[in-house]
């Protein structure tokens, strides 16, 4: 029986880390915060995850990295550009300060300096200091962090990194699939037992109505947004999963992978997430197009598992929600069409509010999310260089709203507990992943934030024709592109650096001897 090496041990315990990192990625905020972490489950695993890394680099004195001088250029920016706008925000008042006097640190440091108390300096310094922590759990780790755990376990061996993906990726179907049942039991019927069994596992997963006195809600109505804070987050989840999915079946030819796909695309159109159908239905493009240049022998079977499980997944889905709205409706004694005109209606309905609403600057929530991008990236504009540093984006927001923007109710909202709470309890949300960095870093953020996708999609160009008939760099790139195009909608996901980590471990630790 072969034994197994300290190398291997750690490597185990880091694979399982992420493993628990990728299907807890839904759970962002636990009502009970864990000592020297925060309420993030993804973010504890990681931080897990790269301590166990630490140790293992120190007992044998080495550290697998690559692009080191890159990634110690990215870190002084972002910590530059940081204590700048610290030292430069204009928006510093007296709540602040009494709200930092009140804080636990402030009060143990009392102890030793009471000067503290009424230090202007000294409290600045203080929330300096704290910007920096949620800064490296914020970006750092995600960014940073997974790129190094990855590089350092697939580094050699980059396939086993893309088929434990595929596992997981299983394994976070069957948890979100098994959590979604009692939810479709009560989007569907309105059963209390499911709302009973929703409410008690919700409680734990998250503070109900702790931001802006409404979010996340206890129960979403009309959603599905399986254990994830909202219908947007599980949509995006699930686009990053569906290309392993595809990648497991090409592998295995799997009937319960297959059933598992059909399943998570009926879960995506279920959530009524407009961005993750958009994703999703250009993922699926994608695919067809690969099928279609690709000489791979078994590239069109799996495409046409792909393709027939979206179609008899939205259909099941139409068909399922029409006669739920037809059982409604009869049952308040309204009289209701037949069931084909009814499902014809409720089809053309679907695709008119979740997927060509997307480009509709006035749909849903559209002129809140444009104008907080606009807004956002004014402030960029004002601070092209250094940008205003991590996290203190919000107050420099509140006069950059568009007019069109201006009097829309999420935004005054967002607004009102900005002015009323103060900027180090509440603020605007980041909704897209570019003019968020550009905001806090400036230009030369976004290059640097920019450089290694780009770096990446320049080497597969390069190497398309050695790399067109290989699966697995294939779904990476699908995968990829899914993940760039959530960057517009959202800030980024762990599954973006996770993407992109597997991806330059497949081609360059594997290819990079037979390609160049």
């Amino acid at each position: 029986m072969r034994s197994v090496s300290m190398e291997e041990r750690y490597h185990k315990i880091e694979e399982y880390l992420l493993l628990f990192m990728i299907v807890g990625m839904p759970i962002m905020a636990l009502p009970v915060k864990i000592p020297f972490f925060d309420s993030s489950v993804p973010s504890i695993c990681l931080s897990l995850a790269l301590l166990v890394w630490v140790i293992h680099c120190f007992q044998t004195r080495t550290v697998p990295i690559a692009h080191g001088k890159f990634l110690l250029m990215c870190c002084i920016w972002l910590i530059l550009c940081t204590v700048i706008g610290a030292y430069t925000y204009s928006f510093w008042d007296e709540s602040i300060m009494y709200y930092l006097q009140g804080t636990r640190v402030v009060k143990l440091i009392a102890h030793i300096w009471p000067g503290i108390i009424t230090s202007t300096l000294g409290l600045e310094t203080k929330f300096l200091i704290s910007q920096l922590i949620s800064l490296v759990r914020s970006l750092f780790f995600p960014l940073l962090g997974i790129f190094l755990l990855y590089y350092s376990l697939y580094r050699k061996k980059p396939q086993r990194g893309l088929e434990w993906m595929s596992k997981i990726a299983i394994i976070m179907v069957c948890t979100l699939g098994l959590y979604s049942i009692p939810e479709i039991v009560w989007l569907w019927t309105g059963s209390p037992l499911a709302e009973s069994i929703l409410i008690s596992i919700n409680q734990c997963l998250y503070i109900p109505a702790s931001s802006h006195s409404w979010w996340p809600p206890l129960l979403w109505p009309g959603q599905l947004r399986s254990y994830a804070l909202e219908p947007s987050y599980f949509g995006i989840t699930a686009a990053f999963l569906m290309p392993f999915l595809w990648y497991r079946v090409q592998q295995k030819k799997s009937k319960f992978v297959i059933f598992l796909i059909f399943y998570l695309s009926f879960m995506i159109f279920m959530t009524k997430a407009r961005t993750a159908t958009v994703i999703y239905l250009f993922e699926l493009a994608t695919l067809i197009l690969s099928s279609i240049f690709s000489k791979y022998a078994d590239w069109k079977k799996v495409c046409t598992i792909a393709v027939i499980s979206a179609v008899f997944s939205f259909g099941f889905y139409m068909a399922s929600n029409t006669v739920v709205t037809i059982a409604h409706t009869q049952s308040s004694g309204i009289q209701t069409q037949d069931f084909f005109s009814t499902l014809s209606n409720n089809s053309e309905t679907y695709i008119k509010k979740n997927i060509t609403s997307v480009s509709d600057k006035g749909a849903r929530s559209n002129t809140a999310r444009f104008g907080n991008t606009v807004a956002m990236t004014k402030v960029g504009v004002q601070h092209p260089i250094f940008g205003v540093g991590f996290g203190y984006y919000s107050m420099y927001m509140v006069d950059n709203f568009p007019e069109f923007a201006k009097d829309n109710r999420e935004i005054k909202l967002w607004t009102s507990f900005l002015l009323k709470e103060g900027f180090w309890k509440t603020g605007y949300p980041a909704l897209n992943t570019f003019s968020y960095i550009f905001a806090q870093f400036g230009l030369i953020g976004v290059l640097l934030f920019c450089a290694p996708l780009i770096y990446l999609m320049w080497a597969v160009f390069k190497r398309r024709t050695q790399l067109c008939n290989r699966p697995d760099i294939i779904f990476l790139v699908i995968a990829l592109i899914g993940q760039i195009g959530c960057l517009f909608s959202q800030i980024f996901f762990y599954s973006y650096p996770i993407t992109l980590s597997l991806l330059y471990c497949t081609i360059f630790c594997k290819c990079e001897s037979k390609v160049e």
